[in-house]
């Protein structure tokens, strides 16, 4: 995935994961921080998101095991 598919397909749900992160974390800090941590996963892992249907569903699993893992 190139960093303009990336940017076309992840930014935009930007505020989507941060009110997952909000709801699961209870805590603005840490969303914010979860929020940054999950975007580094994503970038690191852009060749499995490449060949997915739902970038979007991926994204949003990825922030709810991240933020129940904390």
């Amino acid at each position: 995935m190139q960093i303009e598919a990336f940017k076309k397909e992840l930014i935009p749900i930007r505020d989507k994961l941060f009110r997952l992160a909000k709801t699961l974390l209870q805590n603005r800090e840490d969303a914010e921080d979860a929020l940054q941590e999950i975007y580094m996963k994503l970038w690191n892992n852009k060749e499995i998101i490449e060949d997915l249907k739902s970038p979007e569903a991926y994204a949003m699993k990825v922030m709810k095991n991240y933020c129940l893992d904390k």
